[in-house]
């Protein structure tokens, strides 16, 4: 499907992708202290990003099995909670609450009638996670899309290269958020 896809549009399957799966990206590796000299220890950090159901064994798993035959050799472990680590498992927030009926709402009378808030399965990890974790409650993450990019297109560039918003989608994000505001606070 995804290969399909991709060759009409491109982002929108990489972004399909990325939301249908576990993603592991290594994005730091520290070891050595020379260029001539072979490393007795090297540590590489990866970012890890779990779907809802999937548990910490589920993910060390996949790491031995990307690891092979140098499993036995690699210590595989979190990082401590004091740097932001801890195993953080994908989590949903319900879906129906008096937030996202208000949510539904506003995303209507700001863009029209015929537009649906669209719950996701985001492949990114916001605070929420922490905020979910700490006080046992929902999170959700909120913004109103102007409609001048498409979803996939939208979705891959935080923190890309090129990170940007339309100015019309910031506006009717901050209009949204100050209607949110109103309704909960009557």
């Amino acid at each position: 499907m995804f290969e399909q896809l991709s060759k009409q549009k491109k982002s929108d399957a990489a972004f399909l992708n990325t939301m249908t799966q576990m993603t592991l990206s290594p994005n730091l590796c520290d070891g050595g202290a020379k260029v001539n000299t072979v490393p007795g220890k090297a540590v590489l950090d990866v970012d890890v990003r779990p779907l809802p159901g999937q548990d910490e064994e589920y993910v060390f798993t996949h790491f031995r099995k990307a690891l092979g035959d140098l499993a036995d050799d690699a210590t595989i472990e979190s990082l401590p909670i004091n740097l932001g680590g801890g195993f953080n498992p994908g989590n949903l927030s319900d879906r129906e609450s008096p937030l996202v009926k208000i949510m539904e709402s506003v995303v209507r009378n700001l863009r029209g009638q015929e537009i649906t808030l669209v719950p996701m399965v985001s492949p990114g990890a916001t605070d929420s996670r922490f905020f979910r974790r700490a006080f046992g409650t929902n999170a959700y993450g909120f913004s109103i899309h102007d409609g001048s990019l498409g979803i996939g297109e939208l979705m891959g560039m935080f923190h890309g290269t090129d990170e940007r918003v339309p100015l019309a989608t910031l506006d009717l994000t901050s209009k949204g958020y100050m209607e949110i505001v109103r309704q909960l606070l009557g």
